[in-house]
């Protein structure tokens, strides 16, 4: 998903910026973006915005609250670690499952304890 968004978004970027030329004529930035493309890119934007919202709320816990944080990363380094070696071509994915985990691990301590 994330290479489609980055060449399609590149596609769009590049068609707004630039007049284009086929071999045989040119076509001008406003008349190659479409409401299509525009709405596509609205959207992707707001996905991405979503899914990074709780990663920034958890990083900026942790700057607030650091010495109460240092626990949430007992093991971690270990973890993150493996991760990468395990999937040395997948670094995007290996850094995003790593923030999932942080994001877990935060939910977790954060989340009410339930008493008998």
């Amino acid at each position: 998903m994330k290479r489609s968004f980055h060449e399609q978004s590149n596609r769009a970027k590049n068609a707004a910026l630039y007049v284009d030329f086929d071999g045989t004529r040119f076509t001008s930035p406003d008349a190659s973006i479409t409401v299509d493309m525009l709405a596509k890119t609205g959207d992707w934007n707001a996905e991405f915005l979503g899914l990074t919202y709780p990663k920034l709320r958890m990083l900026r816990e942790w700057a607030e609250n650091f010495d109460d944080s240092a626990e949430l990363l007992d093991g971690f380094v270990e973890f993150a670690e493996k991760l990468k070696a395990a999937h040395t071509e997948e670094l995007d994915e290996v850094a995003e499952a790593i923030m999932n985990e942080l994001h877990r691990r935060l939910l977790r301590k954060t989340k009410p304890q339930l008493r008998d």
